[in-house]
C-alpha cells in the first residue's frame, strides 16, 4: 500500500544535560508535528526523545508511520587491564520502554528495546499506532547499567525519564457542496449545504466527518477568481454530528459566497471553492387600470362585463403587461374574495362577464413573481336594484 507523501520538518538536537529542551517548528501540513526534543542524562549515559516522520516518499510494511524516535547515547566502554595483561572491555547494557498518556489515538505499536553498546548512539523507533488527530504525552525510561567484575568505582546504574508531547494535525476538507440556484430576486432564498470531512496525511484511514465544527460564510461582490477579492464574513453556523451543513442566504446584491473552516489546533482549516456569481434581480414595477364596468347598475340577475388593463414598466415607462394574471375579487365584508383569475391579452387587456346578484364593490390584483412586483387596482362599484 502507497501512503501519502509528508514533508515534516527531522529534528535534531546535540546531546546535553539533564532536562535540556527545544522547542520545534509548527508543522505546515496534515500529519504529525514535532512539539519538542527533549534529552535527559545520568552518568554519562544520555537519552533524546523527539518526533519526527520517516515516511516521506516510501512505504512501511505494518502501515504504521513511524514519528517517535529515542537515541540512547551511552559513554566509551570501561577499558583496564588485568593481572594477565591483556585488555578487557566491560559493555554497557540498556532497556527503552516507551508508554504514552492522554488522546486515546495515542498508541504505541512498539514499546521495548534492549541494546547493549560500547559508545556512541544507539537507535530505535517507536511506532505510534493510530491516526486520529489529538495530542498526548509520550513517556521514555530507560535503565542502563554497567558491571566491571573488581572495578566497583567504574560500574554504575543509570535510571533515565523523559518526557515528550505528541500532536497529531489532520487536514480538513468539504464534499457534496452544493448552491441552490444562481439567480435569485431581490429578497429571494438561496441554499448552500455540504459536509465537512477530515483524514489523515497517511492515507491509513478513510475520511471521518467532523461535527459541531464552527463554519464562516463569506460574500464578495468581486469576480471570485481574483486573488485580490475581498471577502466579509455575513453568517456563522455550524456542522452537525454527520458533518453535514446548510445556510440560508438572501442576497441584496448580485455576489459570490463560500464557506470556510477556521480549524482548530488539532484540525487543519479549509475552505469551499467560491460559488457561481448568484444574481439578485429586481421586480419590474406593475399597475392596474381600474376595472370598468359595461353596465355599473343592472337588474338582479343580470349580466355585466367587468374589464381593464395590466401594465409593466420597462425602462422609465409602463407598457401593456402581455399574459398578465389578473384576479378579480369581490369586497365580502370587510374581506376581498377571488371572483376568478383571467389572463390578459398580448397587449394587457382583460375582460370578464358577471353575473350580479346584489349590489357589490369590485377590485383586480397581481401576485407577484420572480420578475414583476404585485399591484392592486382602484375598486368600483355595481349596484343591483330590484
Amino acid at each position: 500500500m502507497e501512503l501519502r507523501s509528508f514533508s515534516a520538518a527531522v529534528i535534531t538536537v546535540a546531546l546535553g544535560a539533564a532536562g535540556l529542551a527545544a522547542t520545534a517548528p509548527a508543522a505546515t501540513a496534515a500529519g504529525v508535528t514535532a512539539t519538542s526534543v527533549k534529552s535527559a542524562s545520568s552518568n554519562g549515559t544520555t537519552v533524546t526523545v523527539s518526533t519526527y516522520d520517516q515516511l516521506t516518499g516510501s512505504t512501511h510494511e505494518d502501515l504504521f508511520p513511524s514519528v517517535i524516535s529515542v537515541s540512547v547515547a551511552v559513554p566509551a566502554a570501561y577499558r583496564y587491564y588485568s593481572a594477565y595483561g591483556a585488555p578487557r572491555t566491560a559493555e554497557v547494557e540498556w532497556i527503552a520502554t516507551a508508554s504514552s498518556a492522554g488522546d486515546p489515538g495515542c498508541v504505541l505499536a512498539s514499546r521495548d528495546s534492549l541494546g547493549e553498546g560500547n559508545g556512541g548512539a544507539n537507535w530505535t523507533d517507536v511506532l505510534y499506532k493510530d491516526t486520529d488527530p489529538g495530542s498526548c504525552t509520550v513517556t521514555v525510561d530507560v535503565w542502563a547499567t554497567r558491571r566491571v567484575e573488581g572495578h566497583p568505582a567504574a560500574s554504575y546504574d543509570a535510571n533515565i525519564r523523559v518526557q515528550v508531547p505528541l500532536k497529531y494535525v489532520a487536514q480538513a476538507f468539504f464534499t457534496d457542496v452544493k448552491t441552490s440556484r444562481t439567480s435569485v430576486t431581490k429578497g429571494g432564498i438561496v441554499t448552500m449545504s455540504g459536509i465537512l470531512k477530515y483524514d489523515d496525511a497517511y492515507g491509513l484511514r478513510s475520511a471521518s466527518v467532523l461535527g459541531g465544527a464552527p463554519l464562516h460564510v463569506e460574500e464578495t461582490t468581486s469576480s471570485p477568481t481574483n486573488p485580490a477579492a475581498k471577502w466579509r464574513q455575513v453568517a456563522t453556523i455550524k456542522t452537525a454530528s454527520t458533518g453535514a451543513w446548510n445556510v440560508r442566504l438572501k442576497p441584496s446584491r448580485s455576489a459570490s459566497y463560500r464557506v470556510v473552516y477556521p480549524g482548530s489546533s488539532i484540525y487543519l482549516g479549509a475552505k469551499t471553492s467560491p460559488s457561481p456569481i448568484i444574481r439578485v434581480t429586481t421586480p419590474a414595477a406593475t399597475k392596474l387600470s381600474a376595472p370598468k364596468a359595461s353596465l355599473s347598475t343592472v337588474k338582479k340577475g343580470a349580466y355585466t362585463t367587468l374589464s381593464g388593463k395590466a401594465y409593466v414598466k420597462s425602462g422609465s415607462k409602463y407598457k401593456g403587461y402581455a399574459k398578465a394574471k389578473v384576479t378579480v375579487q369581490k369586497k365580502v365584508g370587510t374581506k376581498w374574495k377571488t371572483v376568478k383569475t383571467v389572463t390578459a391579452s398580448k397587449s394587457g387587456t382583460w375582460k370578464l362577464k358577471i353575473k350580479a346578484t346584489s349590489t357589490a364593490t369590485y377590485r383586480t390584483y397581481i401576485k407577484q413573481t420572480s420578475s414583476t412586483k404585485s399591484a392592486t387596482s382602484r375598486s368600483i362599484k355595481v349596484t343591483v336594484r330590484r
